[in-house]
């Protein structure tokens, strides 16, 4: 890159090895009298060898002058160009009926204008939405997000009058499926996503509080399927006024306030919701890397399709910096459910990769039976913690026979140069997995998982004794390619590195046990 490249250069970089990769680039300046030499390094990029889902950055929640409490130009292009999203939406303020105080005609239809005209299929996807305000009792703060076909633009209903969330949901159901995967096929569907879940505006005034509330009655969960767990308010995933990204170490007037409005309130109170991040930006810079950004785990990047993995609750939410994360338990990943009888072994695998050393990397549990509650929320249980001090972190963990339903997250941490106190943090969306009663049909005495497997095998066998037993593995031709013994623990589990094996289909074979299992290795 040159002086005449204005600050931008776009080209093509080829990856030779599957894993965790980065690009570091070298800025160089010399002069008779100076010279330095600066170092930038990219944000993570995961090579895979077979084709599965990429990660691809958005953001949900950015206001510009059409906003009556913010300024700046429509941002689509900025965050196409300057910020490098993959997919964006404006939320200018909606008000009710009184258009007076919120987007005009003539607004909409410049930002309608601006999304369509900076649409790059395959590169930068535009959503159309807005945001509804309600204090009190009138259910809080949501950006009302909308898949689109061009044809249907003309039926979101952009001026409702509205005194809270139910009649928002009432008039969007004019137009819009309540089954988001229905609504999606014919041409308009919504998400109904709240934010800053848990604030009070002004300690000194009565009616401030944009409080959420969760719990079974909480608002059409076809449509609320995630929630802003982070933005430049601070974060939404618990309640406590003394952690670092609370709201209220974002101004003295701000606080936070008591109730089951926060992320872990939801879950443990059984609502299933998934996590993003953005940057409530007032600015017309949506996307600004200082604030909130999320990640959607996509076969494409097209708006169909990153829907449907938003509903699905695919997705992760941080603090602006584009780190890495993903987290799988057996064959389910981020926003699953999974059904497992209550006897199978549960096999939790975590990632991250940061732009920066991770500091840390906490695996949390919510069980939905043995659960504690402190002065009216949940205490999750830490089920591991760690303290990488590196780029890049992973581990795999063989859950200790939960009988009870539970849900599982992750949160990680490392330095920033990018956030003013210098921290920078990661949510992932829980996955549920909730147990059913165990009979001889559904659960086998020998398993190995994953099936297919690309570098790692567990094999699990229960009621197999006190000793240790043989374990080879055949190739399709009958070879013999590992041969090792199963030590007895309170689950007999063997993990395998299968990574340097041949595409193909193999078999494990127990002589001793007079057992054995097929399973498919993959690129």
């Amino acid at each position: 890159m040159n002086l005449a490249d204005s600050g931008r250069l776009e080209t093509t970089v080829r990856f030779r090895s599957p894993g965790i990769h980065y690009l570091i680039f070298t800025a160089e300046f010399s002069d008779p009298s100076d010279a330095w030499e600066l170092e930038f390094r990219s944000n993570p990029v995961k090579v895979q060898s077979s084709p599965t889902p990429s990660i691809y950055w958005g953001e949900f929640h950015a206001h510009s002058q059409n906003s009556h409490d913010a300024y700046g130009q429509v941002s689509f292009s900025k965050a196409r160009l300057t910020n490098c999203l993959d997919f964006f939406c404006a939320t200018e303020h909606h008000r009710g009926g009184a258009r007076s105080a919120g987007i005009s005609c003539e607004e909409w239809e410049a930002n309608v204008e601006e999304a369509l005209r900076e649409h790059q299929p395959g590169f930068f996807v535009p959503f159309l939405g807005y945001e509804t305000s309600f204090s009190g009792e009138g259910g809080g703060h949501h950006n009302q997000i909308f898949a689109f076909d061009e044809a249907r633009i003309g039926d979101i209903p952009v001026y409702v009058e509205a005194e809270n969330m139910v009649e928002i949901w009432e008039a969007l159901s004019t137009e819009v499926p309540a089954n988001p995967f229905d609504a999606v096929e014919n041409g308009l569907a919504v998400l109904s996503i709240p934010h800053h879940t848990g604030k009070n505006f002004n300690t000194a005034l009565e009616g401030h509080e944009a409080t959420v509330h969760f719990g079974p009655d909480a608002g059409p969960s076809t449509w609320r399927r995630v929630m802003e767990i982070y933005s430049n308010h601070g974060q939404s995933e618990r309640f406590d006024p003394n952690d670092p990204l609370a709201y209220e170490k974002r101004g003295d007037q701000f606080s936070s306030v008591d109730g089951p409005h926060y992320a872990q309130d939801a879950w443990a109170l059984g609502n299933r919701i998934g996590v993003i991040a953005s940057s409530d930006d007032h600015s017309g810079r949506g996307g600004s890397p200082r604030e909130g950004l999320f990640a959607v785990y996509s076969d494409s990047l097209e708006r169909k399709q990153l829907f449907r993995n938003m509903v699905n609750r695919h997705t992760y939410g941080t603090t602006g910096d584009r780190i890495l994360m993903d987290l799988s338990i057996n064959s389910a990943g981020m926003g699953d459910v999974l059904h497992a009888p209550a006897n199978e072994p549960l096999c939790l695998r975590v990632l991250a990769a940061g732009t920066e050393p991770l500091e840390a990397v906490w695996i949390l549990r919510w069980d939905f039976t043995q659960g504690k509650m402190r002065n009216g929320h949940p205490v999750f249980d830490t089920l591991a913690k760690y303290s990488p001090g590196q780029y890049v972190f992973s581990d795999s963990l063989i859950l200790d026979m939960p009988k009870d339903s539970s849900l599982y997250y992750v949160k990680v941490q490392q330095s920033s140069r990018l956030q003013q106190d210098g921290q920078a943090f990661g949510w992932s969306s829980p996955i549920w997995v909730i147990r059913e009663p165990v009979t001889a049909s559904v659960f086998p005495r020998f398993r190995v998982y994953p099936n297919p497997a690309n570098d790692q095998l567990f094999l699990t066998v229960l009621e197999c004794g006190t000793e240790s037993t043989q374990v080879q593995v055949y190739n399709a031709a009958t070879a013999l390619v590992y041969e090792g013994r199963l030590s007895p623990t309170a689950l007999f589990t063997l993990e395998l590195d299968v990574q340097k094996l041949s595409p193909g289909r193999y078999w494990v074979r127990l002589p001793e046990l007079d057992l054995q299992a097929a399973f498919l290795k993959v690129p």
